[in-house]
């Protein structure tokens, strides 16, 4: 991040839906390490290189959260040991590398506890500063 910390860039979520516990059971994640029943949240986003050196896709997405009807916020699933995969929403390529003015469509996944529903797509800003936000509707 350090090489591009003077590129700009836009971040837009473009769609949001809210996954199953089937689509829990299908995703190869070992349901019995994670804190409670969860289901997956898919975002879409596109990710638009605007000015300076090339940037990698995940040093652009990785300040979007996803708020629940309860307040609660949680970042992209992360998973380090083995892999998960989810219905029509493939795994973005986090290595590619936008230029100026070339965009990406990706699609990431999040965890919310069962029962919540997925409020708003947020972009954080720091520590200072109040994140962006845009709305789920539905």
């Amino acid at each position: 991040m350090q090489a591009t910390k003077d590129s700009t860039f836009t971040v837009a979520p473009t769609k949001v839906l809210t996954g199953t516990e089937a689509d829990m059971a299908k995703s190869g994640l070992d349901l019995a390490e994670l804190p409670g029943p969860k289901v997956p949240v898919y975002v879409w986003t596109t990710l638009t290189h605007k000015s300076g050196k090339p940037m990698p896709v995940g040093d652009m997405d990785g300040a979007l959260v996803v708020r629940t009807d309860q307040d609660d916020r949680t970042k992209a699933l992360l998973v380090l040991m083995g892999s998960a995969t989810w219905p029509d929403c493939p795994a973005p390529d986090t290595d590619k590398e936008l230029s100026e003015g070339q965009s990406a469509e990706i699609c990431t996944t999040f965890l919310i506890t069962k029962g919540e529903k997925a409020a708003a797509v947020e972009l954080t800003q720091g520590f200072y500063n109040e994140p962006l936000e845009w709305p789920v509707k539905g």
